[in-house]
């Protein structure tokens, strides 16, 4: 993985590079989750109160259930987890390619069930480790 001025990273490090944060602040990542009431129970516990939900939007809920089938969230259920987790802020990101030149549809609806600031990463961060295209 690259960073704008073309120095490579391991993905482990890259975090170090683009994530800012200081003294107190809590972070969490979300990513390869399979949609389950149980599994957005858990995830929104652990995520409690972050400053920044760094959360995948795989799929538009109209495709549900491809998501649920490739155990990934919606943009939908992204914004929902945010707001359960009482997040201050989403960063969608890992969008199916499915969806090139339409990433801004999976940002509104992230943003529409989160109801709160959503963050817009990069064009190559927010498909990074994205599922292929059936």
């Amino acid at each position: 993985t690259q960073n704008g001025d073309g120095r490579t990273f391991r993905r482990g490090d890259l975090a170090d590079e683009i994530i800012l944060h200081g003294p107190g602040q809590r972070v969490a990542y979300v990513t390869d989750l399979g949609f389950t009431p149980e599994n957005f129970e858990a995830v929104a516990a652990l995520a409690r109160d972050a400053d920044l939900l760094v959360c995948e939007a795989a799929f538009l809920h109209e495709d549900e259930a491809l998501a649920r089938a490739r155990k990934h969230l919606t943009a939908r259920q992204s914004g929902e987890l945010a707001r359960a987790a009482g997040a201050s802020r989403l960063a969608p990101f890992h969008l199916s390619p499915r969806y090139q030149g339409r990433e801004q549809e999976l940002l509104d609806e992230a943003a529409s069930a989160f109801g709160g600031p959503v963050l817009v990463l990069t064009s190559e961060a927010l498909r990074e480790g994205a599922p292929p295209d059936p």
